[in-house]
């Protein structure tokens, strides 16, 4: 496992300042080095921080493992741009992951090598990809399964990855539209997948394709005690529940339904994803880089 990492910075401004402490306590980690600055507006400086101002069109000729895009509005352009500057998609990031709770450069690059597939039934696995600024290696991103539905899909993937897919029928949300789909005896609800039916299948086979079978980390929010057993009995070594049934197991992330209720009260539908997604308004109960390495002591609370 690769122990440093050579960064380039690009931008300075609000952003720059914001999470300037999170850069350099990666670096004092001995975690990364920064090997320039780029800036797109005219240069004020020669250095900024002891970091070396570069030209955007300097970073052809450098070494570098990751492009750090220090500023929102920076970051479109970046990527605009990077295939003139010859910069490959995958080593453009942006310096919000820095905040990420128990962030750590070299833990997040091993998890991103081992390119994981997040299997959920609800919203968590988009979104942990997106906070952890990872490709999607897995078909369920942005889906929505009934409890039974799930446990059968996670029964038998590989089967269920290679059937045909029926639409049975769209549910409009706003000036878009979403398919509710058939896939053999279970129902899909591909409720962020917008546009031609078409595409739709070919992003589901796409991603089905990508799927790491070495690399599955199976999380559920369930609270009806029969499918919380049945989903910690399946075959997956890597499993995760959040769940209001009280449970020790090291597989499950407790709940309590009073505080729930007590602290969203009507809005309680919410509060799952509110407490299982990392880097929200809630806080983090575990360490989510932790928990994709397979450590047992990835749960911060218990």
């Amino acid at each position: 496992m690769k122990d440093s990492f050579n960064l380039i910075l690009w931008g300075a401004s609000y952003d720059y300042d914001r999470y300037f402490h999170y850069i350099e306590l990666e670096k004092r980690k001995g975690n990364i080095s920064i090997e320039g600055i780029a800036l797109n507006e005219e240069n004020f400086a020669q250095e900024i921080d002891g970091i070396p101002v570069i030209e955007p069109n300097q970073i052809m000729n450098m070494f570098y493992d990751y492009i750090v895009v220090l500023t929102k509005d920076t970051f479109s352009m970046v990527l605009q741009i990077a295939p003139i500057l010859q910069i490959p998609r995958e080593k453009i990031i942006t310096v919000e992951l820095f905040q990420l709770p128990l962030f750590d450069f070299v833990r997040w690059n091993e998890v991103r090598t081992r390119k994981v597939s997040l299997l959920s039934n609800h919203c968590w696995g988009g979104m942990t990809y997106e906070a952890l600024q990872m490709p999607f290696y897995s078909p369920l991103v942005g889906m929505y399964e009934s409890d039974e539905d799930y446990i059968k899909l996670l029964g038998n993937l590989k089967h269920y990855l290679t059937c045909p897919l029926e639409c049975l029928e769209w549910i409009a949300v706003g000036d878009k539209q979403y398919p509710v789909v058939q896939c053999d005896d279970i129902v899909l609800r591909m409720n962020h997948h917008f546009g031609e039916w078409e595409q739709i299948v070919g992003k589901w086979k796409r991603r089905s394709a990508r799927l790491q079978e070495s690399q599955i980390f199976a999380t559920m929010y369930v609270n009806d005690q029969k499918i919380l057993e049945a989903f910690l009995d399946l075959p997956y070594k890597n499993k995760l529940a959040f769940t209001t049934i009280y449970s020790e197991d090291n597989q499950v992330i407790w709940m309590d339904i009073e505080y729930l209720e007590k602290k969203y009260g009507q809005n309680k539908f919410n509060a799952p994803l509110e407490q299982a997604v990392i880097g929200r308004r809630e806080f983090t109960r575990y360490d989510i880089l932790g928990y994709l390495l397979g450590e047992r002591t990835y749960k911060r609370i218990r």
